[in-house]
């Protein structure tokens, strides 16, 4: 499963974005994919990369659903414990 979060782009620079996301929290992102990609864009995030533009029409069908909201990445434990 990956968690997408919607944010805006602050800054772009060298194939990365700087997105503010909800919540306060700012995260670098690959941008790449959308190579036109300016500040003031509201974005989908996932798995670092800006995986598209997100029109504000939509955004507010995305809130609807239940899109999370962004926040510090969980732990993901690398082995299962020994029981």
């Amino acid at each position: 499963m990956c968690q997408t979060s919607i944010g805006r782009v602050v800054a772009v620079e060298d194939g990365q974005a700087v997105v503010d996301l909800d919540g306060g929290v700012r995260r670098r992102a690959m941008s790449l994919m959308i190579p036109d990609l300016a500040p003031g864009d509201l974005v989908l995030v996932g798995l670092g990369t800006v995986l598209g533009r997100v029109d504000p029409e939509d955004r507010d069908v995305l809130d609807t659903i239940g899109l999370p909201p962004a926040g510090p990445p969980a732990a993901i434990p690398l082995h299962r414990p020994t029981p």
